[in-house]
């Protein structure tokens, strides 16, 4: 089991490997691992996408250091912090800890590979919605907002 296992993480048989692999002509054929992030908005004269609890999207690689603007926007006011969890190709890059209303720059090192694209996860410690909160009809589940993303060499 253990050898099946191992091999079957490292071949083409992973999800991982499966989701960036390409044909000759640069199309994409695997699956595109894309959930949880809604569509964009302008707030206070930023881009932003909010995202659910759990996000994951296919990413270019445009260079070594990925910068993610992100901000709690939980009205609620709790005294605990919002925790993030940022994954890329399913490995934890990185643990955040935000507090409402500010923003933060995150810095991740991207790794290096043969391959220019990469999958990153954003998986939040806490969601709401602000329909119950009373605040509008939106009956969406939020985590954290997130703004334009930037590479730097």
């Amino acid at each position: 089991f253990t050898t099946s296992f191992f091999i079957s993480s490292a071949t083409t048989l992973s999800i991982n490997v499966q989701q960036n692999l390409y044909d000759k002509k640069q199309n994409f054929k695997g699956w595109e691992n894309k959930y949880g992030f809604y569509n964009e908005e302008v707030l206070e004269g930023k881009k932003i996408r909010w995202i659910g609890i759990d996000a994951s999207e296919v990413m270019d690689k445009d260079g070594s250091v990925m910068i993610i603007p992100m901000r709690d926007g939980n009205p609620a006011g709790h005294k605990i912090p919002t925790f993030v969890r940022i994954y890329v190709d399913n490995i934890l890059v990185k643990v955040v800890m935000l507090r409402r209303g500010l923003w933060y720059d995150v810095k991740l090192n991207v790794p290096n590979a043969a391959r220019d694209k990469f999958t990153l996860t954003i998986s939040v410690s806490r969601s709401w919605v602000p329909k119950k909160l009373g605040i509008n009809n939106d009956t969406r589940e939020l985590g954290i907002m997130v703004g334009e993303t930037r590479f730097i060499n």
